[in-house]
């Protein structure tokens, strides 16, 4: 797959994993005879899966770089490197420490 933006991976992963989701979920309410409930999706699906892709996404995609706020770098990070193109020359404030 091609090198593609932070977003663009947050947006293709959270589409693959609600979509495996909604299907298990679906299959589930088949076998049991349960009715299909939009809060179910919404809560278990959307919020949380979500929210879990961003962490991985933000730990293994992010530049590694500090900005002058001192917050991490938003870029993604360059093939195979650990920091975007722009902090691979410098890292003028600092980089984030990995625990």
């Amino acid at each position: 797959m091609k090198y593609k933006s932070i977003e663009f991976l947050k947006q293709y992963f959270k589409s693959i994993v609600n979509d495996e989701c909604k299907a298990i979920i679906d299959k589930v309410f088949d076998d049991y005879k349960i009715n299909k409930d939009k809060e179910i999706y919404e809560n278990y699906i959307e919020y949380k899966n979500n929210e879990k892709i961003n962490e991985l996404i933000n730990s293994e995609m992010r530049c590694l770089g500090l900005i002058k706020s001192g917050e991490q770098c938003a870029r993604s990070r360059s093939n195979g490197r650990c920091y975007c193109k722009i902090h691979q020359k410098t890292l003028k404030f600092g980089k984030k420490i990995i625990n």
